[in-house]
């Protein structure tokens, strides 16, 4: 490998781990029925995280409408501020699907 495709590669790899930074979506409200997710930066990602915060707060299935850089976002069963059992294991199975 040449001096030249080593400095190419790094500065690749440099400019994709900059290409996460800034990438966020902020949930701005919730509600038991459902909520308001803002995205901001990269599009992919923001939407990723956003799909977490929802599955979340749902426990599980939500359903979606993208507006913009927000999202509306409604449970499919609405809950009180305690989940129930079966809301526990589709939520813990989501987090094993994520690897987290």
């Amino acid at each position: 490998m040449t001096k030249k495709t080593l400095t190419a590669l790094i500065a690749a790899f440099a400019l994709l781990g900059l290409s996460g930074c800034g990438t966020s979506a902020a949930l701005v409200r919730k509600d038991g029925t459902g909520g308001r997710i803002e995205l901001r930066g990269a599009y992919m990602p923001a939407m990723f995280e956003a799909r977490e915060l929802m599955v979340d707060h749902c426990y599980g299935r939500y359903d979606m409408l993208e507006l913009g850089e927000a999202l509306e976002f409604r449970c499919r069963r609405a809950h009180a501020a305690e989940p129930q059992a079966n809301g526990l294991a589709i939520r813990e199975t989501a987090r094993l699907r994520r690897g987290l």
